[in-house]
């Protein structure tokens, strides 16, 4: 019984969540990912990072972005990076005011 009352309490809350959403605009994206850590010794590596992303399936700007950076890690098996991040944001799509 009990089994019965949840799965109708999560069933009528997904239901109305749907019900309640309201669609401002439709966007489809595409984004592509490259995430690398490389190792150059046992205590240093390099953090490479490129996200395209792209609105409309790859028509429009949406951002680029790109990150460079050295790690160290420690004795205790925590990793610390330092490094240099370059965000570009286009504006794209129809936007909600």
């Amino acid at each position: 019984m009990k089994k019965k009352i949840v799965f109708s309490v999560l069933f009528t809350n997904i239901v109305f969540g749907f019900l309640a959403q309201k669609d401002i605009s439709t966007h489809t994206h595409a984004w592509v990912m490259y995430f690398g850590n490389h190792r150059l010794s046992e205590r240093w590596g390099i953090h490479t990072e490129y996200q395209w992303r792209r609105a409309d399936l790859f028509d429009e700007w949406q951002q680029s972005l790109l990150r460079l950076g050295i790690d160290y890690f420690a004795a205790n098996g925590c990793q610390f990076t330092g490094g240099y991040a370059f965000v570009r944001t286009y504006p794209y799509g129809e936007q909600p005011i």
